[in-house]
């Protein structure tokens, strides 16, 4: 059983979900890729215009003397393994990650989720919610996503690379209205007996 339906209650039903965009795991690999090629790169340059000998000429007798510096390749081509290595670890957790992400709309709440180990949790009913808005940054223009801010007096979070943020945002509203019309619809029947009751 997911997060979302762990968090419903008896005769609540999502309305929408939103979605993450699959561009931003394709932009953690390029990130990684761009780091590791221009990495190894360096390396490879630096090696090779190095190879051979270094002349140290600059001895009392007047003597030089030529070290190998396969050593200096050998530590070029580790720290290259390493940040290799880095960085593939850090692109597998950043695409956990932005798989973690959760966010839906039901007829009655807003359900959210982002983070691994630290996680941020939103569960909080329409009503209760006093800011939604849309931030788009260039890159989000270009691959289609964007980053939703929520939040209530209490708390406030985040939902970044939603591709379809704004027609997401449309059916919250909609699930907003159609939930306090049932809530003033209930006050109203609520009212009506109360004075009934009196009358009588």
């Amino acid at each position: 059983m997911g997060y979302v339906e762990k968090n419903l209650r008896e005769n609540e039903h999502v309305v929408a979900t939103a979605h993450v965009s699959n561009w931003a795991i394709v932009a953690a690999v390029l990130k990684a890729l761009l780091v590791i090629g221009a990495v190894w790169g360096a390396s490879i340059g630096l090696s090779q215009s190095g190879s051979g000998a270094i002349p140290i000429p600059e001895l009392p007798d007047g003597i030089g003397v030529n070290v190998n510096n396969s050593g200096l390749a050998l530590d070029l081509k580790g720290t290259a393994i390493g940040v290799t290595v880095f960085c593939v670890i850090v692109a597998v957790l950043e695409i956990i990650r932005i798989r973690c992400i959760k966010m839906v709309v039901t007829d009655k709440k807003l359900i959210g989720k982002t983070g691994i180990i630290f996680v941020h949790a939103l569960d909080s009913y329409l009503e209760k919610i006093d800011h939604f808005y849309i931030h788009k940054t260039l890159l989000g223009r270009i691959f289609g996503y964007s980053t939703i801010h929520v939040g209530s007096m209490s708390s406030s979070m985040k939902f970044r690379y939603i591709s379809n943020a704004k027609k997401f945002k449309n059916s919250v509203m909609d699930c907003y209205d159609k939930r306090i019309e049932t809530l003033m619809n209930k006050q109203a029947q609520y009212t009506g007996a109360v004075v009934t009751a009196r009358r009588q």
